[in-house]
């Protein structure tokens, strides 16, 4: 649990950081959008029909 908490803290000083352009100074928030990886442990599963 531990691990997971530091894991999840490190992931937001990596997507929150300072930034300053021309213009503004502010926060600039990054998103990941993790992609979908179709394997056969997360594929529905259909029963197989009974003659």
């Amino acid at each position: 649990m531990l691990y997971a908490r530091k894991l999840g803290s490190r992931a937001t000083e990596m997507l929150l950081f300072e930034w300053s352009s021309d213009s503004e100074k502010g926060i600039l928030k990054d998103e990941i959008v993790p992609t979908l990886i179709v394997r056969s442990s997360t594929i529905k599963r259909i029963p197989e029909e009974t003659s």
